[in-house]
């Protein structure tokens, strides 16, 4: 290869590198809170869903808690399926209610946040699911061990740095 195609090939590999600090992408993070370290990170378009799971500590059954990203970047509570009724949880939430294989699911809730923490338990079994990705963050932090998610725009760069610590890190 001649040195002018090297040159060019520098040339653009260096602007490539450099346009990874302005291009922005949106991103859903799961954040450990007590030590500011991303847990993991995925790239993100208004629409996507995941999902939370756990076994209720005082009832001992499932529970799955349904969301979505909207345009903003917010995290929107869309449905919450649980199989009994216990202390705080109201008769009704939403705007429809199914009772289906021993479950009740309440839907069509829209409740927009800008983020939302969990308290990861090794008893509760706390569950994320994204995409075709289940994370077991029980296995990722300390019990009792609070775990932000929420949705933001970050530098191309960062979300490839990020992404290769969490997988790095992975149990």
């Amino acid at each position: 290869m001649s040195k002018v195609k090297v040159f060019y090939l520098c040339i653009i590999l260096f602007l490539l590198f450099l346009s990874s600090f302005f291009i922005k992408i949106d991103t859903l993070i799961l954040l450990n809170v007590n030590t500011n370290e991303i847990i993991s990170i995925f790239k993100v378009s208004p629409e996507d869903t995941f999902s939370m799971q756990w076994i209720h500590s005082v009832e001992l059954e499932p529970w799955t808690e349904l969301f979505s990203v909207d345009e903003e970047l917010s995290i929107i509570l869309t449905a919450t399926k649980f199989k009994a009724f216990g202390a705080g949880v109201p008769h009704i939430i939403g705007n429809k209610t199914i009772v289906e294989d021993g479950f009740i699911t309440f839907s069509e809730i829209n409740k927009t946040m800008p983020s939302i923490i969990y308290g990861i338990s090794t008893t509760s079994k706390h569950t994320f699911t994204f995409n075709n990705s289940t994370l077991k963050l029980y296995q990722h932090v300390a019990s009792d061990t609070p775990v932000k998610i929420f949705a933001e725009k970050i530098a191309l760069y960062e979300y490839m740095l990020e992404k290769l610590k969490s997988q790095t890190n992975s149990p």
